[in-house]
């Protein structure tokens, strides 16, 4: 199995590759907007025109958020260190616990990632605000059950 570095770092990786794939779907949305954009034509029925143009102004305007919102949390991930050592539970760090490992930066749940249970949190989660500051062997009351800090990285 690869050490708690080398999986931090697939983790990272895996979620950097998550925010990109999200920032192009939204570009390519956004271009096929724009397309829809130039190619509706006045037609006789003024309303029907102006209901569409209106519509697709108002998915332009969600769509130019989301982008936002994604461009923001990729330079969050960026300003993240996947290669430096914790020890203690802070933005960047790789959790262990019998659960499965938490890698503290967004709360996004279950990742992807084969043949172990991953999930992105932010430090404000309720889990996150639990473990925050603490250090590997400590433990901690989640859900009614103690549960131990098995390692962090």
């Amino acid at each position: 199995m690869d050490t708690m570095s080398e999986l931090k770092n697939k983790i990272h990786l895996h979620c950097l590759q998550l925010l990109d794939e999200r920032l192009s779907q939204i570009k390519n949305s956004l271009n096929e907007l724009m397309k829809a954009k130039t190619n509706e034509t006045k037609s006789s029925a003024g309303d029907k025109y102006e209901t569409g143009r209106a519509m697709i102004h108002q998915e332009e305007e969600m769509l130019l958020r989301q982008q936002a919102s994604a461009k923001a949390e990729l330079a969050r991930f960026q300003q993240l260190k996947p290669l430096a050592k914790n020890d203690r539970v802070v933005d960047g760090a790789l959790v262990h616990l019998s659960k499965g490992y938490f890698y503290i930066s967004a709360g996004w749940g279950k990742l992807q990632i084969p043949e172990m249970n991953c999930f992105a949190i932010s430090i404000q989660s309720p889990l996150g605000q639990l473990i925050a500051h603490k250090s590997a062997q400590e433990t901690f009351n989640w859900n009614g059950q103690e549960e131990k800090i098995l390692e962090i990285c």
